[in-house]
């Protein structure tokens, strides 16, 4: 098995995220394949305004700067509520063993997901339920570190993540 990197862009509107996970795969394709389950995975944080509509894949380290890429469209299965501001994301720590967690910047909280600084109880276990439990389930899905070390277990931050958007004008453009 061997590493690689599997890039999830996300779009809602104007706007274009990406997230950056590590997997342990026989191939490219069978890194595709996990993908593809990442990003089905990830819709159920979304709403249906939002889709997933990139994945890349590539080996760790890409020194011959190769990938492969699959353009998909899948919506976001979360009911609809009012959405926090972009920066706001939902925070999720991947523990792998020994060491600091890998840290995941998902988005789009709801503005309802939370009081004050933290997530509400409903929202913690609607993570848990709907992304984490099934994603660590997953007999196909093996998240790794970027060394290849595998992840054991993850947690929702119960304080509301907050990631520093670009100083330069919004991306309106795809991030891949």
């Amino acid at each position: 098995m061997a590493v690689f990197q599997v890039d999830i862009q996300t779009h809602i509107s104007a706007d274009y995220v990406s997230n950056v996970w590590h997997v342990n795969a026989a191939s490219e394709a069978d890194a595709m394949d996990q993908g593809v389950k990442l990003a089905h995975y990830h819709a159920a944080l979304i709403p249906p305004a939002q889709t997933v509509d990139y994945i890349r894949v590539n080996s760790v380290p890409n020194v011959s700067n190769t990938f492969i890429s699959q353009t998909v469209s899948i919506p976001g299965t979360r009911t609809d509520a009012p959405l926090a501001p972009p920066f706001n994301r939902f925070r999720i720590l991947f523990f792998k063993g020994q060491g600091r967690p890998l840290v995941k910047f998902l988005v789009w909280p709801y503005r309802t997901d939370f009081a004050g600084d933290g997530f509400i109880p409903a929202t913690i276990a609607y993570v848990n339920t709907n992304f984490i439990v099934p994603l660590l389930d997953d007999p196909d899905v093996n998240l790794c570190s970027s060394s290849g070390v595998p992840v054991v277990s993850a947690v929702l931050s119960e304080k509301v993540g907050m990631r520093q958007l670009r100083r330069a004008s919004k991306r309106t453009s795809p991030v891949l």
